[in-house]
């Protein structure tokens, strides 16, 4: 280095002898400017960073010279400038002449630059730079060749800003003063200079809750101070680190670090809120996994970061452990993240771990033990934690979890989380570890109570946390079952076999509201009946429904409750028709299946299930049957499909309950299979309408119907009865008169409602005889409908038949390939309306065959279906729509067929159609109304508290006759 020199006396030196730091951090150099190979003789022009074997490294050093400049004051001297050139919409051209020098303040410091240059006189001063604030170097000065960074009293060293060349980049360091350190990288592409002044490392908090760092030091000669009792972690014994600066980070934010030395081996120490005591140090190592730096013992890593654990302890609760990682390079940016976040909906104070301490699967492991809520013994640090920071002590169903199994256990530790201290032994027992290390929808876990009978019914799901804490993994727990109570009235739900219990069996749900539901009795089936009663009542009082509501099947139903007949309301009046709908909860939902119960009766009620409607001019008497012996035996007579007998009253009056099947009660009482369950009888009156409820909805759906004649008003022995099965789309029931007209019960639809109508209609000659004879015989009955329905007149047909259809999809980029081509052999559509409303469709497709041009694929061909053999249509869908003027989509049959594919995907394919499905996608849960969230947004709407969701009912059906 010595023996350069200088080619004649207009040139100058502009700085001394540095390392070259340029080149790509972990591919090219390490930050110390060291390039490696195995042997010195096996050097070349590329450089290369160190891997395993490696027993030489060089670097280079740099000096940069220039011609003497001109001074600032010469008239005669270049300027650097740029120029702009535009032309506006009205034709006027526009020239904007910038500097080609900008400065980037990108620290937390307030800076005030000064430039100079060998031929000047004095520096100059630029003005103050705030945090995050770029400053372009005025064209005068732009020909600067050092600036200077000064803030407060302290000043760092004069640093060359000259570029080696139009597309350069160069990596400075220095100090301004004693204690802050930043690092300058001076980039030119195209002529077009940027000064970036960074920190020497950078902060990322990426927990929920806020964050405290302190960075710190190795120094020599010093004790530890006597308050500090913190360990160096992988460092020799007698390690000495010493607290240089202190950041407090927001949830999502990022501080820069600027007052540790990165030669003298830097430490970070955390903290968290409710944690008074500081982590041990844990050195910030910046370098790459394959690297031969220091590595610490617990420590795991790919290419790109290098993570250690940090574990938190907390006297007398439980520890934590989060996880740093170093994303290595000349200024390293540390981020801070859980690897868990449980979020705890259930209610209950619930405990996790990961692996347990006996053989049994009793004691959690401490090391791992977390709980969603804080004891009551557990209440020191409470005071010191703000709302919305709940997640690192664990409290209100918020905690942070870490394993390394990438497994959860958990336990329900007590059912009241609010005033309980923590229990010797918890309430259920432990449940297996579950697999926790991918994506998991929301997955049901029953947990079964210690000491007791009561089973809890929980829901699980794992998702990735959006933006920023993608690092992370979010686990919800929810209640498995939330009952929503849309009535006017409170309600009381219990579990079936318990509504008669004097213990406190049975929730009760206020209007508007949901709560969430467990089993008392884990023996018992799941299902729950519905009970109401007034404050001025006792518990033997309770009025509950006949039949149950099963929350293990998904569906809907209408259930009639006893409040109005049991009470002994007037005729006119109308019994409450509750609607129940049974249905697995969304995304958004804290549950993985909800129960929603609404009244039909009242105004602003969804469209009824069911609805009878009496246009005759007659009285009408229906009801359910409930008893086995009548309800089965009813539908299956092969002697009269229509005309059965039906049951004794208990008095004259048609209004009230009727007890049927007398002779078999009395056996059932015998053998002690008594059942209490009574008949609800629905009067309708000429023109008269009501919403209909089933007793019970677990019976056979069968609608029993008479008429109220001169002679008889009541179902008995003398009665001529008729069923229709209520589910069966289209189905009806007669009942011939003596005047020769029959009373016949059509099952139709209107506005999503299953109508049950009972109308009047004339028989004469022939026709009269047939329905004679259809009673006699229900199987010619089916047939003559069958017949009657193929004799339809076709108005309108339409068919279209094409040979083969070509589609390309093209990829949405500026290449334009063609990635798919779908290929569809003879594809016929048929389309026809009868006279008498019904619309037939008719799909049908004999081969598919998709080809693949994604660049490189494995496979050439995406998707092919093999030819049968006896030519049948890979595709074929058939629908019979009937006609409704109210709008209900009623479908007589519907029918599809697909046959079997073969699809061949590999994994350029599956990112190339990713890839164009793309831009069809909505990220819905990152925007609200307003716009995109912030992660502080996101989380302070995921620390919120569970709150009733307003559940609706489904009021759009679809009926399917024949599938």
């Amino acid at each position: 280095k010595d023996r350069v020199m200088l080619p004649d006396p207009s040139w100058i030196w502009l700085n001394d002898w540095t390392v070259d730091l340029n080149g790509i951090y972990g591919k090219d150099v390490d930050c110390d400017g060291w390039e490696y190979e195995a042997d010195f003789e096996t050097f070349h022009r590329e450089q290369r960073f160190y891997r395993r074997g490696d027993a030489c490294r060089r670097r280079r050093w740099t000096r940069t010279r220039m011609i003497r400049p001109p001074s600032l004051e010469d008239p005669q001297r270049p300027l650097l400038l740029i120029w702009k050139y535009s032309r506006r919409d009205d034709g006027n051209v526009v020239i904007k002449v910038t500097s080609p020098v900008t400065i980037w303040n990108r620290t937390n410091l307030s800076l005030t630059i000064h430039v100079s240059s060998p031929s000047w006189e004095n520096s100059v001063c630029l003005g103050n730079m705030e945090a995050n604030q770029r400053l372009p170097i005025p064209i005068r000065y732009a020909a600067a060749t050092y600036f200077k960074v000064i803030t407060g009293s302290s000043s760092s060293r004069p640093l060359l800003i000259v570029p080696t060349g139009p597309n350069a980049s160069t990596v400075l360091r220095t100090m301004i003063g004693k204690n802050i350190h930043v690092l300058v990288h001076v980039t030119s592409v195209m002529g077009l200079v940027t000064i970036t002044i960074d920190p020497v490392v950078k902060v990322v908090n990426l927990l929920p809750c806020d964050l405290f760092v302190e960075l710190g030091q190795v120094v020599f000669g010093k004790k530890q101070k006597e308050n500090d009792d913190r360990l160096a972690i992988g460092s020799n014994d007698g390690t000495v680190v010493e607290c240089q600066e202190q950041l407090n980070i927001p949830v999502g934010k990022e501080k820069a670090g600027v007052r540790i030395n990165p030669c003298w081996k830097p430490h970070l120490s955390l903290s968290l809120p409710g944690y008074g005591q500081w982590s041990a140090w844990h050195r910030i190592v910046n370098r790459q996994v394959s690297s031969c730096s220091w590595h610490a013992e617990n420590v795991d890593g790919d290419d790109e970061d290098f993570t250690t654990y940090v574990k938190l302890e907390r006297p007398g609760g439980d520890g934590l452990t989060v996880i740093v990682s170093v994303e290595a390079g000349h200024c390293p940016t540390i981020r801070v993240y859980a690897q868990y976040w449980i979020l705890d909906k259930t209610g209950f104070g619930c405990r996790f771990c990961d692996s347990f301490s006996d053989i049994l699967g009793r004691q959690a492991d401490s090391a791992t033990s977390r709980r969603s809520w804080l004891p009551q013994n557990d209440t020191a640090s409470v005071t010191t934690i703000k709302d919305g920071h709940e997640w690192s002590i664990g409290k209100d169903g918020m905690t942070l979890f870490f394993s390394k199994k990438e497994k959860i256990a958990l336990c329900v530790e007590t059912d009241e989380p609010t005033t309980t201290a923590a229990p010797k032994d918890p309430v259920s027992i432990w449940i297996s570890p579950v697999d926790i290390s991918n994506v998991l929808p929301k997955t049901v876990l029953s947990v079964d109570e210690r000491n007791g009978y009561r089973r809890f019914d929980l829901a699980i799901g794992v998702t990735v946390c959006p933006s920023i804490f993608s690092r992370t993994k979010l686990i919800t727990l929810y209640p498995r079952f939330t009952i929503c109570n849309w009535l006017d009235t409170d309600i009381l739900v219990a579990q079936d076999g318990l509504q008669q219990q004097q213990e406190s069996s049975y929730i009760l749900i206020s209007s508007r509201s949901s709560v969430p539901f467990q089993w008392a009795r884990q023996s018992l089936p799941p299902k729950v009946r519905l009970g109401h009663f007034t404050p001025d009542q006792d518990e033997e009082e309770i009025v509950w429904t006949n039949g149950c509501i099963p929350l293990d099947k998904i569906g809907i139903t209408s259930l009639r409750s006893p409040l109005e007949a049991t009470c002994g309301q007037e005729d006119q009046q109308q019994p409450m028709v509750i609607q129940t709908e049974v249905r697995l909860a969304t995304k958004e939902q804290s549950s993985a299946v909800v129960v929603v119960i609404w009244s039909a009766t009242t105004e602003n009620a969804s469209h009824p299930l069911y609805k009878l409607r009496n246009n005759t001019s007659r009285t009408i008497l229906c009801r359910q049957p409930l008893h086995d012996d009548v309800a089965n035996a009813k539908p299956r007579s092969s002697d009269d499909p229509f005309l059965l007998s039906g049951c004794g009253p208990t008095d004259n009056d048609p209004n009230k309950s009727i007890d049927c099947g007398a002779a078999n009660l009395m056996i059932k009482t015998i053998l002690g299979l008594d059942q209490s369950e009574k008949e609800f009888v629905w009067i309708l009156r000429r023109g008269e309408s009501a919403l209909f409820g089933f007793d019970d909805p677990e019976k056979n759906h069968i609608l029993e119907w008479t008429i109220v004649t001169n002679n008889f008003s009541t179902f008995d022995n003398n009665t001529k009865s008729a069923v229709a099965e209520v589910d069966a789309m289209g189905s009806f029931s007669t009942l011939p008169l003596q005047n020769g007209t029959e009373i016949r019960c059509q099952i139709g639809a209107e506005h999503s409602t299953k109508v049950i109508e009972f109308y009047e209609k004339k028989v004469w000659g022939t026709k009269r005889k047939q329905i004679q004879e259809l009673l006699l015989s229900s199987s010619s009955l089916s047939n003559n409908i069958t017949s009657t329905l193929d004799q339809e007149d076709i108005s309108i047909r339409v068919r279209l038949d094409l040979p083969a259809i070509s589609l390309s999809v093209i990829q949405n980029d500026v290449s334009g390939r063609e990635i798919l081509l779908w290929n569809f052999d003879h594809f016929v559509f048929h389309f026809a309306q009868n006279s008498e409303g019904y619309h037939e469709v008719e799909l049908t497709c004999m081969s598919l065959q998709v080809d693949n041009f994604v660049q490189n694929c494995l496979h050439p061909v995406f998707l092919f279906c093999p030819i049968s053999s006896g030519k049948e249509p890979l595709i074929h869908m058939s629908v019979v729509r009937s006609p409704s003027s109210s709008g209900s989509l009623a479908f007589r049959y519907v029918a599809i067929r697909i046959l079997d594919l073969d699809i061949q995907l590999d994994r350029r394919t599956a990112e190339t159609i990713a890839s164009f499905l793309q831009p069809f996608a909505t990220d819905t849960d990152s925007t609200t109304s307003s716009g995109h969230q912030t992660p502080q947004e996101w989380i302070a709407q995921l620390t919120k508290r569970m709150s009733n969701i307003s559940f609706t009912a489904n009021s759009t059906r679809i009926y399917i006759e024949e599938l």
